[in-house]
């Protein structure tokens, strides 16, 4: 029976759970560097027979295919960090908590786990399928650098300067910071030849649909500037009182929304003023594909600050507002750099001449065991 690579893949990452139910009771688990090595370990022997099944049906595997298979298994432990953080289960990462991360147990550090078991993980079995299709899983994987890329650049900074005890178990997220990088240059390296285009293109205030991403972007950098005053410490009155009434979420003791202010001030201000270039510009290729990887940063970053803003163990005082014309400001912000952000990549992708195209010419298609097509034994010639 010709088994789907997907199907073993998915099947596999369910061993995480009986692993990590029986692992939480051993006492090695209570030294910081055992659980370096244990958790090296496990991942190690659980993702075994599905990267034996992927060579043993394809000659030639991407490299990212591994690590779809190793970070697909690692979803579903963050699967139980999340549920274990609400209360829904318990028993699996008890330990884990208290001895090797212990940032984890914190509103944002169980929304980036939900984020990463539901989102990330569709995002590994989607491309795992596309290769095994002969498709080109390039898109998927533009989205999900940025989705990655920038959990990693809130969480990790957010560990070290908030209050917590970090241990040697920190090593264990290094992987998920420097494979993401490494498959971003990769996706880009490899983009598609653009033909530059001789098409007229009509001023800018002839196209309503870019004149409206535009004034978003402007706006967008306004609000990042703004924001990311208030993440460096302005203590102006007008400031307070934005905080205040707006979204108290940003001075979070934990950090992490304000580290994540600063990566919009930072990087994200850079981006959109690129995407302003871009629109104003033709002919600039980058961005279909950046619009990609910002859609995806901006869909985790959102997810993140929106929902741990809601949650129920997060601060009363730093839930935001319900009802008036604070209630409707912060849902229109947070929403719109939401939203808006996805709706550009549709924008990109609708005219690739103008921005560039995002699927490889050469689609990643492995390459098949051909041993079906070898002569059957019974057959052959004997030659003396």
């Amino acid at each position: 029976m010709d088994v789907p690579v997907v199907l073993v893949v998915f099947l596999s990452s369910m061993s995480s759970i009986p692993i990590a139910y029986q692992v939480n009771k051993l006492n090695l688990m209570k030294e910081p560097i055992a659980i370096v090595f244990v958790g090296f370990a496990a991942l190690t022997l659980a993702t075994i027979l599905p990267v034996w099944y992927i060579r043993r049906k394809y000659v030639k595997v991407d490299p990212i295919m591994y690590a779809c298979i190793t970070f697909s298994w690692s979803c579903v432990i963050d699967l139980l960090v999340g549920l274990e953080f609400d209360g829904y289960v318990t028993g699996f990462m008890t330990t884990y908590f208290k001895e090797g991360e212990p940032y984890l147990f914190t509103v944002h550090g169980a929304l980036i786990s939900y984020w990463d078991a539901m989102a990330n993980y569709a995002m590994y079995l989607l491309m795992i399928y596309l290769f095994c299709q002969g498709k080109s899983y390039r898109e998927v994987g533009l989205y999900w650098v940025g989705s990655l890329l920038h959990t990693m650049v809130v969480f990790l900074p957010g560990n070290l300067l908030g209050d917590y005890d970090v241990k040697w178990a920190y090593l264990l997220n290094v992987p998920y910071l420097l494979v993401p990088l490494f498959a971003g240059f990769k996706f880009l390296k490899d983009r598609p030849m653009h033909i530059k285009s001789y098409m007229h293109v009509p001023s800018i205030l002839k196209r309503p649909k870019d004149l409206f991403f535009v004034f978003f972007f402007i706006a967008a950098i306004l609000l990042a500037i703004f924001r990311g005053m208030i993440a460096l410490g302005c203590d102006s009155d007008n400031i307070r009182s934005y905080v205040t009434s707006y979204e108290p979420y940003i001075n979070d003791p934990t950090t992490y929304p304000r580290i994540q202010m600063l990566i919009y001030l930072f990087y994200f201000v850079i981006y959109y003023c690129c995407a302003i270039f871009g629109l104003l510009v033709k002919d600039q290729s980058y961005m279909t594909d950046w619009s990609i990887i910002h859609a995806g940063a901006a869909a985790q970053a959102q997810f993140a600050y929106i929902f741990g803003s809601l949650h129920s163990k997060t601060a009363s005082r730093l839930h935001p507002p319900t009802t008036g014309i604070p209630a409707v400001w912060f849902w229109v912000i947070n929403l719109g750099l939401l939203i808006v952000p996805q709706l550009f990549v549709w924008r990109c992708k609708s005219d690739p001449d103008m921005f560039g195209r995002t699927y490889t010419i050469d689609t990643a298609e492995p390459v098949r065991d051909f041993s079906q097509y070898e002569t059957p034994r019974s057959t052959r010639k004997k030659v003396y």
